[in-house]
């Protein structure tokens, strides 16, 4: 006789057609699992969960008395290759709870985001790997991911024109504004996306920021931008300071503070915090020539007494 605690023994092939599951599983299931003993693989042409769309399933499953796992396990999504391992065991209060790893090369980052931005898009080839925790069962699943979107573009996407637009820069890059590297470190708790570290770096700027991305789009993001001050424009008096220092890179960090919804956000520079940053620098650059620069730059006199003003104010 079977005690309970043993593993159920199966061997044979089952074909599923239509099936029907819950947990955000949209299209009935079609799949083959062939089975030996307490292993098997299990197939399918096609999964599509949570509105992302997964072909030729393919992975190894195996069970126990605690629950089954299936390892390893790989599917084509969005263009790239998904590998990992899932496990689902019985917890303390004699629950099910999936925890594993997943791993993504040479995904369309259009392709997963598509469904998932109240307006706009984002262009680029995506790689990603982490860990998730489903303790609270598939609809809360928790998530610990590193990613980078390489070659990619903010296409008509509401933040990044307001961006584009508060720096001066040309109306067609509020439209489309590539990106070489996007890259950082991304918890999912409870549906709402925590940003560790963040970095876009696109020609002649660097941005960093960190917060959270609501399940809605809502935003609370802060961080620092570092800009080439010839891309950007700047208040005038903060203008002419920073070409003293452009032999030095003129790459003085701006912090910012980006909140509210993703379709009308609110994007905020602290430009005091800056150019008492730039006139230290100018300082440290120019020494007692600093302010005959000015003078001999600096035409407007509402212009030059604002910078003897920012000036005379001590770090």
């Amino acid at each position: 006789m079977r005690r309970a605690s043993d593993p159920l023994q199966l061997t044979g092939t089952v074909d599923v057609q239509q099936l029907e599951l819950p947990e955000h599983v949209a299209a009935p299931l079609d799949a083959r699992l062939e089975l030996a003993g307490t292993v098997g693989t299990v197939t399918s042409p096609l999964v599509v969960w949570r509105g992302w769309t997964l072909r030729d399933v393919n992975a190894r499953i195996a069970w126990d008395a605690a629950g089954f796992r299936l390892d390893p396990a790989q599917a084509q999504l969005a263009g790239g290759v998904l590998t990992g391992a899932v496990t689902w065991a019985r917890s303390a209060a004699g629950r099910m709870h999936p925890e594993g790893w997943v791993k993504l090369r040479g995904a369309d980052v259009n392709e997963l985001s598509a469904t998932r931005l109240p307006e706009g898009r984002v262009t680029g080839v995506v790689e990603a790997e982490g860990s998730f925790d489903g303790a609270a069962g598939l609809s809360a699943i928790n998530a610990d991911l590193d990613l980078a979107v390489v070659e990619g573009a903010f296409v008509a996407l509401p933040v990044a024109a307001l961006a584009a637009e508060s720096l001066g820069l040309p109306p067609a890059l509020w439209e489309r504004w590539p990106f070489r590297n996007l890259a950082g470190h991304v918890k999912v708790r409870a549906g709402r996306l925590q940003v560790d570290s963040l970095r876009i770096e696109q020609e002649g700027i660097l941005w960093r920021a960190a917060g959270s991305i609501g399940p809605g789009g809502d935003l609370d993001l802060a961080g620092s931008l570092i800009a080439d001050p010839t891309r950007i424009r700047l208040p005038a008096a903060i203008e002419v300071l920073a070409r003293t220092v452009a032999d030095d890179g003129g790459r003085i960090p701006v912090d910012f503070a980006l909140d509210g919804p993703a379709t009308s956000a609110r994007l905020r520079f602290d430009w005091d915090e800056f150019s008492r940053r730039v006139a230290e620098r100018a300082r440290d650059r120019q020494g007692e020539r600093l302010e005959q620069i000015l003078e001999d730059t600096v035409k407007d006199p509402e212009v030059l007494q604002r910078l003897r003003d920012v000036l005379k104010k001590k770090p």
